[in-house]
């Protein structure tokens, strides 16, 4: 039994379990990630406002430094809710100077967070209990919104087999299964989300979370790829808290969290939570919040420059600048992204846009580098239309 081995599962060491949890992770997270967190880096900010505050160095770093020790602070103290406000509001601060750190797993770890300050701020059980309900709320919705993402063909033809690729190098014969057995994979993970709120279905969902965790581990760990080294933490951060939150509660109907008990406005928004990711099949919400990672669908972009821009942008820039044809090179944003910050492309078009207006600044023509934006493929299958520009104007091309 994936509970077995815990042997105190009340409210109160569940919640202290979580917060030492979240806090690693976190902790961890940002540690993989040093050059995100701070303004000095070649990879430009893209705050929320381009009117919005520039914090320069030593000015970040203290930014950073406040939010490390907010956060060691949860995990150590037994009443953690001064520091819990305090990460919260340097994390959301930390945001807001640079969307790029809107990853999934910190946007993850901030909202837990909110979720243990709704625990600690009242020693009411039932509103203590609406606040761990309202974690695995989000839990259940972090796993059936990111399988749902993965409902595409893309996914399985080339996302899949990319995760995998060394154990395809290992055993060639993988790839046929992985692209046949692929397509049922989306639908095992939201089905997990599923069974994680009935209370019969906990523990296979537990088991079932556990061994999806343990093999995207082996895929992007050191006996795998060896990328993406941001989320390996994550990765053991959610089985723990899947455990931690969902194993010996059959007493708990999945009414108490859809619906978790406490305040009006803690409830509306851990419901929100749970259900705004539906937005960004639409369009209408980020791919990140809307649990997107690895699915494969996404708005994706091409910089491409001119020799003249070539030689004017920094010596540290150009190594992510190849060459596309003699009088035009491709400056990949992806490799950019991976080398100096250690996580992806935070992927919407306004972020590219906010870049492009940062390369332009070294342009000495507007034709010096064009942006193209294909736009990602919305629900039943429609897209956007795609999106060019280069520094003097946007102009959109037919879909």
């Amino acid at each position: 039994m994936p509970g077995a081995y815990i042997p105190d599962l009340t409210l109160d060491s569940r919640a202290r379990f979580l917060k030492a949890l979240v806090s690693g992770g976190l902790l961890a997270g940002v540690a993989l990630s040093p050059k995100l967190w701070i303004a000095s880096r070649t990879y430009p900010l893209v705050p929320v406002a381009a009117s919005f505050p520039r914090f320069r160095h030593p000015l970040d770093w203290m930014l950073v430094a406040g939010l490390a020790g907010a956060v060691a602070t949860v995990a150590l103290v037994a009443r953690p809710l001064p520091a819990l406000a305090a990460a919260l509001c340097l994390g959301t601060l930390l945001v807001c100077l640079d969307q790029s750190r809107l990853q999934p797993w910190f946007y993850q770890y901030l909202l837990m967070l909110g979720s243990l300050a709704w625990f600690y701020a009242t020693p009411d059980p039932r509103r203590r209990a609406g606040a761990v309900n309202a974690c695995r709320l989000l839990l259940a919705s972090i796993y059936f919104w990111s399988g749902v993402q993965k409902i595409n063909s893309n996914f399985a033809s080339a996302i899949l087999p990319s995760l995998a690729h060394s154990a395809i190098e290992a055993f060639p014969r993988v790839l046929p299964v992985l692209t046949e057995w692929g397509r049922t994979i989306p639908f095992l993970e939201a089905g997990i989300g599923v069974a994680l709120l009935l209370p019969r279905l906990r523990t296979p969902a537990i088991a079932a979370a556990a061994v999806m965790h343990a093999a995207l581990l082996l895929a992007l760990g050191p006996l795998g790829s060896h990328a993406n080294s941001v989320v390996w933490p994550w990765n053991l951060v959610m089985a723990a808290a899947v455990i931690a939150l969902f194993a010996r509660t059959r007493d708990v109907p999945a009414r108490a969290i859809l619906l978790p008990a406490g305040p009006p406005v803690c409830r509306a928004a851990a419901i929100f939570v749970a259900l705004v990711p539906a937005m960004s099949l639409a369009g209408l919400w980020d791919n990140y919040p809307g649990w997107a990672l690895y699915s494969g669908n996404k708005d994706e972009v091409k910089y491409y420059v001119t020799d003249a821009l070539f030689d004017r942008l920094p010596a540290a820039v150009q190594d992510y600048v190849y060459e596309y044809r003699p009088d035009l090179s491709e400056l990949d944003l992806y490799d950019w992204s991976w080398s100096e910050l250690n996580v992806p492309v935070y992927p919407e078009l306004r972020i590219y846009l906010q870049i492009e207006r940062a390369l332009c600044g070294y342009a000495s023509a507007p034709g010096d580098l064009k942006m193209t934006v294909r736009r990602k493929a919305l629900w039943l299958g429609s897209r956007r239309a795609n999106v060019e520009a280069d520094c003097s104007a946007l102009v959109r091309s037919g879909p």
